[in-house]
């Protein structure tokens, strides 16, 4: 049985990876991509990744500027789809997608390349990872982090703790509606925002209730959650 102490540190654990306590194993074991990938989805992160991409209006992870179904549109010749490419190979294709397009993201969740160099530096990554849809849920998982989740999951979630986690990923895809619903700048042109504020922060709320539910299975099975940040 684990003490008391050691419960209440799990209690107030945001990061814990959500698979239910003494849950039967698969018939057939997951490889390390799907595990991390399912990790970075858990803990009511979920919410937020099916929400981000309503604000950027993408469907595919082969999107990129101006071209949200990855169709193909405004995408510069000579480079193979996002979910082909290396993350140093996106990084590179900057320059030729801003010529191509009049700006430059990549993958569902619409990622610059400056957030491609910080995600290797954070993650321990080398570049030469493919940007499948695995890894790129992965990368986004670790910017909520980053834009402070797990910390707003580890606060009060008093309207003041909910409008600074709102704002900070404002500050990451403008499309979505900051804490006073005006329309953000992206560098190019004044967005407004293609998702509500009330479904914003119902997606939150979700997510802390998610991840609230989870941590307390774990404390009432009287175990410790697994540690945090699998989806590195």
């Amino acid at each position: 049985m684990v003490g008391k102490n050691r419960l209440l540190q799990a209690k107030n654990d945001p990061l814990a990876n959500s698979a239910a306590p003494n849950a039967k194993p698969p018939l057939t074991a997951a490889g390390p991509e799907d595990s991390q990938r399912a990790a970075a989805r858990d803990y009511g992160a979920h919410y937020l990744m099916d929400l981000v991409p309503r604000g950027e209006g993408t469907t595919s992870y082969d999107a990129s500027y101006r071209n949200g179904d990855g169709s193909g549109r405004y995408y510069p010749s000579g480079w193979k789809k996002p979910t082909e490419l290396t993350i140093d190979e996106a990084i590179r294709m900057a320059p030729d997608m801003t010529r191509a397009a009049g700006n430059y993201a990549v993958g569902l969740y619409q990622f610059k390349p400056g957030l491609l160099a910080d995600a290797k530096r954070r993650m321990n990554l080398t570049g030469s990872e493919v940007l499948t849809p695995a890894m790129q849920d992965r990368i986004m998982r670790d910017r909520l982090t980053y834009r402070g989740y797990d910390r707003y999951l580890a606060s009060p979630k008093q309207p003041a703790d909910l409008a600074k986690f709102q704002d900070n990923l404002v500050n990451e895809w403008p499309s979505l509606p900051n804490s006073n619903a005006a329309p953000q700048f992206d560098g190019v042109r004044t967005r407004v925002p293609r998702v509500t504020p009330m479904a914003f922060q119902a997606a939150i709320a979700q997510a802390a209730q998610e991840a609230d539910r989870i941590r307390d299975s774990y404390i009432d099975a009287g175990q410790e959650p697994p540690p945090g940040g699998r989806w590195r």
